[in-house]
């Protein structure tokens, strides 16, 4: 089948198993009256129960750019993940191994393993050997990151774009399936919110539910204010560096005294 659009390519999947298949990415446009972002609709859109119907456009090969920043973050995080996945139960039994004294093949793995395994499939490479040790966790996830410097090159195809957002809709769901693999909140030190004004009082807050997006929000009591995390980040791009750099000035003349 041929695909003729520039749209993203989450509209194109409705072939993919519901647990890969991503929601579809969709324009939003800013209602005056509410004072929030809402869905947008066609013009010729009729249909009282439609939740958007105008798709987002691919602006990193077949990308949007909140696909690309969520496959750029994902991929800073998912070799960690993997070695994490697969410590969890780690004294699990390999497969072919023999379960006491009986003949009887051990074929029980851990379900963290098995979401490590699928991280490593969407990357593009074989599952981890049930006998590996840490160390060679570390490298097999290491290597198979590696394939994916060149993102930009990857995307351009539909097929890379697909394996794109099947690993970050993966990483969602392994997240929510063992939250403590990573911290909830995380505190945006230095900067205001945008609404009630107060210093310090913004969070980063990963994905709660499947399918959720990487949020920024304000902890002060009543103000309710959130953003979605990589829009807030290309706003504040020039800030954000800044402050990099300072905090990289502040260690290094903490490390000479």
């Amino acid at each position: 089948m041929t695909f003729i659009t520039n749209d993203c390519v989450t509209n194109t999947l409705e072939l993919l198993p519901g647990a890969d298949r991503p929601r579809p990415c969709l324009q939003k446009v800013f209602d005056d009256e509410s004072g929030r972002w809402v869905p947008a609709h066609w013009a010729t859109c009729d249909n009282p129960n439609c939740r958007g119907c105008v798709p987002r456009e691919a602006e990193h090969g077949k990308l949007c750019r909140t696909c690309y920043s969520k496959i750029t973050d994902a991929l800073s995080r998912v070799e960690e993940l993997i070695v994490h996945f697969r410590s969890i139960d780690k004294t699990a039994q390999a497969i072919g191994e023999r379960v006491d004294t009986s003949m009887t093949k051990s074929i029980v793995i851990p379900d963290a393993w098995l979401a490590a395994d699928g991280l490593m499939e969407a990357l593009g490479a074989p599952p981890i050997p049930s006998t590996a040790s840490i160390d060679d966790t570390f490298e097999l996830a290491r290597q198979a990151v590696g394939e994916w410097a060149d993102v930009d090159s990857i995307i351009a195809t539909r097929e890379g774009a697909k394996r794109a957002v099947v690993l970050v809709k993966r990483l969602q769901t392994a997240l929510k399936r063992w939250p403590d693999a990573e911290v909830l909140y995380r505190p945006i030190p230095w900067f205001v919110c945008e609404q009630c004004r107060t210093r310090g009082s913004l969070w980063r807050r990963s994905p709660v539910e499947q399918g959720d997006d990487l949020l920024i929000e304000c902890g002060t009591p009543d103000c309710g204010w959130s953003a979605e995390w990589f829009g807030w980040i290309e706003t504040h791009k020039q800030a954000l560096e800044t402050f990099a750099a300072e905090w990289m000035r502040m260690q290094k003349e903490g490390g000479a005294a």
